[in-house]
């Protein structure tokens, strides 16, 4: 499988890099360092997540991170697309 971060899945990651960045920058790419780890899971065992809130995306929580990512597996296309990464107290899937 080849695993793809949607622009939003990117832009949640440039996001928790400059959140945590104001408080420690080193932190910071720790964080996202592991995350980006822990995706690379996915290539190959993209089931490994648990069943998503939204029909069809499956949630990868990172542990003991704050965060979850939120994927779709396309087996056809030997594809897995991060949908979000999103903190664990963000709203998901959004109430709008």
């Amino acid at each position: 499988m080849h695993v793809q971060l949607t622009a939003p899945a990117e832009a949640d990651l440039f996001n928790i890099l400059e959140y945590v960045g104001t408080e420690n920058p080193a932190a910071a790419v720790r964080v996202v360092d592991e995350i980006e780890v822990r995706l690379r899971v996915l290539k190959d065992h993209p089931e490994i997540g648990r069943a998503g809130r939204v029909a069809g995306t499956r949630e990868l929580i990172f542990s003991p991170l704050p965060y979850l990512a939120i994927y779709y597996v396309d087996d056809s296309a030997k594809m897995v697309s991060v949908l979000r990464v999103l903190h664990g107290a963000q709203q998901w899937p959004s109430s709008s």
